[in-house]
């Protein structure tokens, strides 16, 4: 549910079940009751005369009264009777049912009522969750986040991982595991076609789970007919009634992503590291599991005229240099200097022709690719520094100035398929213009390995945003 629907229905709810009004003895109650009706106080004039009661609302973190753009003038004219609608937006931790439940509290002059919410209007609806009539679950709902959103025939399957969002990562208690629903995630090329599926259950404090979609061999291979939708699309299903007595079903089916399918292995992306206007390195994907070799490549330039540079690599021991492998021997003449046992590497290269077809079809081409093999150890530093430079014989005049620059490797003893990072909610609500506080939601990220394992990353994690004008990313220490 959002939170316009969420607004909607409290509003809706409240105003239907609660009024505070006067009673014969002149004491302020309340009691069940709609509008206000013809037999009750009203004045005659053209502005309405309001009952002067001040509310307010406990329990919750962020909570505001409501008014309505387009509210009836004399909805509130009345001495006997008055409306208020409410919006929760985020409650205090440890908020529970039946024994702490947010409330209103209404005062006129020296008299005074409370009345907690009732539970049934702080649950988030399914087919998120399961229903309850004990457990506050306003704002929970189950988000659904493609691992790898490429898949190779060689490993046929596909990783989802679900997880509960819109639940306070503060409070005390982890939620109650048979309030926790399943999940179910669909495969779909083509709805005539049998769809792989595959299903969990949400378990532990963050509530995640991971399925895993093995995805038929003929999937690979391009469709035949003109009407079949988009190769890899990947249909997510939130099983509302699904539990483990009874399966009711999918219901109202959310899109989790889309996966590109290819034939033969799939060779995932690294950075580019930029060293200076002409020389760039490609920085292989981390994390890299122990005792793997790792390629990094040298890129030039097409629109460079640089004949000779020295490219120089520092690196930490836990990683050994393997290798020099030209990629153009044609257009490159390469030598490599390293002592025995060192830490630095030297690769002087001479330009011995310009053309080349590598260098007219992209903004740069490959020059060499630099190997290097990951120590076999478990206590290895689980991050690794290279340091990089690039020199030029005297007299050539470059640009930008000499100055190292620097990538990292995150070393693994696990195989891990990708990182996922996840948010306390998926809805930011910009409230500080009305409290003067700063709208924040903390984000985490967390691995999941080839067996379906999560782990939080504990290391320092870096994280940008795509629009600082918008949302801005800071570290909470």
């Amino acid at each position: 549910m959002d939170k316009d629907k969420l607004k909607n229905n409290l509003n809706h709810n409240y105003k239907n079940r609660y009024k505070v009004s006067d009673s014969q003895a002149g004491t302020a109650g309340v009691g069940p009751g709609g509008g206000p009706d013809s037999s009750q106080t009203r004045f005659s004039s053209s502005l309405p005369t309001y009952l002067p009661v001040q509310c307010q609302l406990s329990g919750a973190d962020s909570a505001f009264f409501l008014r309505e753009a387009n509210q009836e003038v004399m909805r509130n004219g009345s001495l006997s009777l008055r409306t208020e609608p409410f919006f929760l937006h985020q409650l205090e931790p440890g908020v529970a049912a039946p024994q702490s439940l947010p409330s209103v509290n209404c005062s006129y002059g020296n008299l005074s009522i409370e009345q907690p919410i009732p539970v049934d209007l702080l649950q988030s609806p399914p087919p998120h969750l399961l229903l309850t009539t004990n457990q506050v679950t306003l704002n929970w709902k189950v988000k659904g986040q493609v691992v790898v959103p490429k898949v190779g025939s060689t490993r046929p399957w596909i990783q989802v991982l679900f997880y509960l969002v819109g639940r306070r990562w503060d409070e005390p208690d982890p939620p109650p595991p048979g309030l926790l629903p399943c999940v179910r995630a669909l495969a779909i090329r083509d709805t005539s076609e049998a769809a792989p599926s595959a299903g969990c259950r949400l378990m532990g404090p963050s509530g995640i789970c991971v399925v895993r979609l093995e995805i038929p061999p003929a999937w690979f291979t391009p469709p035949q007919s003109a009407n079949v939708g988009p190769l890899g699309g990947l249909g997510m299903g939130l099983g509302g009634q699904w539990s483990p007595l009874l399966d009711g079903g999918l219901q109202d089916m959310l899109k989790a992503g889309s996966v590109v399918m290819t034939m033969g292995p799939v060779s995932p992306k690294g950075e580019r590291l930029r060293l200076d206007e002409n020389v760039e390195v490609l920085v292989p994907p981390s994390p890299v599991r122990l005792g793997k070799t790792v390629a990094f490549g040298i890129y030039m330039k097409t629109d460079s005229n640089t004949e000779q540079f020295t490219l120089r690599v520092w690196f930490q021991s836990g990683i050994n240099f393997l290798a020099v492998k030209p990629s153009n021997l044609v257009a490159w003449e390469i030598k490599q200097e390293m002592a025995p046992g060192s830490s630095s590497l030297a690769v002087m290269c001479q330009r011995k022709a310009y053309s080349t077809a590598e260098r007219l079809e992209s903004p740069s081409y490959e020059v060499m690719q630099l190997d290097f093999e990951v120590d076999n150890v478990i206590n290895l530093v689980p991050t690794q520094t290279l340091h990089w430079n690039v020199e030029y014989r005297a007299g050539m005049q470059t640009t930008s100035r000499q100055t190292e620059k620097v990538s990292h490797l995150y070393i693994s003893n696990t195989d891990i398929q990708g990182i996922v990072p996840l948010a306390e909610d998926t809805e930011v609500v910009n409230t500080a213009i009305l409290t003067g506080r700063r709208v924040a939601v903390p984000i985490k990220l967390v691995t999941v390995e080839t067996d379906g394992q999560v782990r939080e990353v504990d290391d320092s994690v870096t994280c940008t945003s795509t629009d600082v004008d918008i949302v801005k990313v800071c570290e909470i220490t």
